[in-house]
C-alpha cells in the first residue's frame, strides 16, 4: 500500500490521502454493494431539500441521478481491490459537500 498526502485545492476541503496507487484490471476489482444508503437529521434533510430547489432553479437541466457513495475499500492479499458502496443519488451529493462546507465555516 503507498499512502502520500496532497493538499486538495478546493477552497475549504481538508488535505486527503492516496492509500491505494496502481492500475487494476477489471477482473482484480471487486465491489460490493451494501442496500443501506445514509441517513440524515432533519434539518440535514430540509438543508439538502431546499438546496435541490435552488440549484434545479436556476438550471432546468440538472436532474437528480442515481449514484453510490464509497463506503470503505480494502486490498485483499490475492491483489483484488474491494469496494463498498452504499446508493445516494446527485441531490444528496451536492447537498451534503456544501452541509460539509457549511458546518466547516
Amino acid at each position: 500500500m503507498v499512502e502520500m498526502e496532497a493538499t486538495s485545492e478546493r477552497k475549504g476541503l481538508p488535505p486527503c490521502k492516496i492509500l491505494i496507487k496502481g492500475r487494476f484490471a477489471p477482473e482484480q476489482i471487486s465491489v460490493v454493494s451494501l442496500p443501506v444508503p445514509i441517513t440524515f437529521s432533519l434539518e440535514e434533510t430540509t438543508f439538502i431539500d431546499e438546496n435541490w430547489r435552488k440549484q434545479s432553479d436556476k438550471n432546468p437541466e440538472l436532474f437528480n441521478g442515481s449514484l453510490v457513495n464509497l463506503k470503505n475499500f480494502e486490498l485483499k492479499e490475492n491483489g483484488l481491490l474491494q469496494l463498498s458502496v452504499s446508493p445516494t443519488d446527485f441531490k444528496t451529493h451536492i447537498g451534503v459537500r456544501l452541509l460539509y462546507l457549511k458546518k466547516r465555516g
